[in-house]
């Protein structure tokens, strides 16, 4: 492992009834070589960026390591948190292929009947483009 740059932070939401209660807490990392290939994207605004995948693409399809901590801010059962990921990567895989859902099912069992609590940290780490690794904390 190499040290790794924040790129950039986030959280999810989720709204019940009119209330909206943060579920998670977000960091991406990724290995500084990559930093001058984002300089294109400086000063762009968010609809801009989340209109157009090639930033994505750019990142992910980079060669060098990439990490995204998440860190949960409530208890959450591992249906429940899978349920929040998938709305999130399964908008991105326009035709999965038999791998793509054989590795989904892989993901998904990772996270079923497990409780997450508070504070629990979710790292998915990819040393390369082919490759995740998961790492969940323990109490």
């Amino acid at each position: 492992s190499s040290s790794l740059a924040l790129l950039g932070t986030g959280y999810r939401e989720k709204v019940f009834a009119i209330i909206g209660v943060k579920v998670y807490a977000a960091g991406l990392y990724a290995n500084q070589s990559i930093l001058n290939s984002l300089n294109a994207w400086k000063g762009r605004s968010t609809a801009d960026i989340q209109e157009d995948s090639s930033l994505f693409s750019s990142i992910f399809l980079s060669p060098s390591e990439k990490s995204l901590q998440i860190v949960l801010v409530r208890d959450v059962d591992g249906k429940t948190f899978w349920d929040a990921l998938n709305d999130a990567i399964s908008p991105r895989i326009k035709s999965p292929t038999p791998v793509d859902e054989s590795a989904l099912s892989t993901f998904r069992s990772i996270f079923q009947g497990q409780p997450l609590k508070k504070g629990t940290f979710i790292f998915l780490t990819w040393p390369d483009p082919s490759k995740m690794l998961v790492s969940i904390s323990s109490d």
